[in-house]
């Protein structure tokens, strides 16, 4: 049975790629992206890799606010694949499943349909080219206060924005222990203030009804969070994780897994197919 990855994206251009051959390569069957109106090279990579013979499709979408939809990306995807899991992830989201993911499902009890996984945020890899994300040893001091949920694909299925929150009929959930979520949220400096722009934008779209029907928090706690987002961005917080003195642990295992089983990726990334070379517009 197929396992599938979903994701949406927007200027992703530095990114993209790894992502998809991240999750192809540790063994899932079909990666559905929606790209909500990317202004840069996101969609040429990706085509570029549908040509190549990667399991990608890509659906296009611009309306902005797209936490709005995202029970309709969930079963577009799963209506069209049929597969078993369907992990809705960002593509700034990478969880390391070291014997890949079909050995990882199989270890699963059978009767849990529905997957909590912790997350921790990796630092920029400072001296490395931004699309070298994967091998930064820089994280977060301990596990953050977000959670994802990830299912089997589930036809009568909701899903809430914030933490992918999931609802649906007979749903068993279990936390994961043995991995966790790594996010690559800041990349460099251009990146993360424009990941910061485009979220202001798009959260300033929501009405209290919008924020009523999709977050998973209610309409105070989103509103409180909106304004610190916007708040943190005015002021550039982001910029504290780009400096060497930052308060940060080592993380050393999806590096070397990047360095060992996963030198495919380095390969690519140390090869002719860099973003700015390959896919200049």
């Amino acid at each position: 049975m197929k396992d599938v990855v979903l994701a949406c994206c927007k200027n992703e251009a530095d990114i993209i790629e790894t992502f998809v051959r991240f999750y192809v390569h540790i063994g899932f069957d079909d990666i559905y992206l929606v790209d909500n109106g990317s202004e840069d090279a996101t969609p040429a990579i990706v085509a570029s890799l549908e040509r190549e013979g990667l399991p990608v499709r890509l659906r296009f979408d611009r309306r902005i606010g797209y936490e709005q939809y995202l029970t309709e990306y969930y079963h577009w995807a799963g209506r069209a694949a049929k597969p078993r899991w369907l992990f809705f992830l960002d593509c700034d989201e990478f969880i390391l499943f070291p014997h890949g993911i079909k050995e990882f499902v199989a270890g699963l009890d059978r009767d849990v349909n529905c997957l909590r996984f912790r997350q921790r945020e990796m630092f920029p890899c400072l001296g490395e080219p931004p699309d070298m994300f994967l091998l930064t040893r820089r994280t977060e001091p301990d596990f953050n206060d977000t959670v994802k949920y990830i299912s089997r694909y589930a036809p009568g299925a909701r899903i809430y924005g914030g933490r992918h929150l999931i609802e649906a009929p007979g749903q068993r959930t279990t936390d994961v222990t043995s991995t966790f979520i790594r996010h690559y949220k800041y990349r460099s400096r251009e990146q993360a203030e424009r990941k910061e722009r485009n979220r202001v934008m798009t959260d300033s779209v929501y009405s209290d009804a919008d924020l009523a029907a999709l977050s998973a928090f209610g309409v105070k706690v989103s509103r409180d969070w909106i304004t610190h987002c916007r708040e943190s961005a005015a002021a550039k917080a982001w910029l504290r994780v780009f400096l060497p003195d930052c308060s940060a642990l080592v993380d050393s295992e999806m590096a070397d897994w990047v360095m060992g089983e996963g030198s495919e990726l380095l390969a690519h990334w140390r090869g002719n197919n860099r973003v700015g070379v390959m896919y200049e517009r």
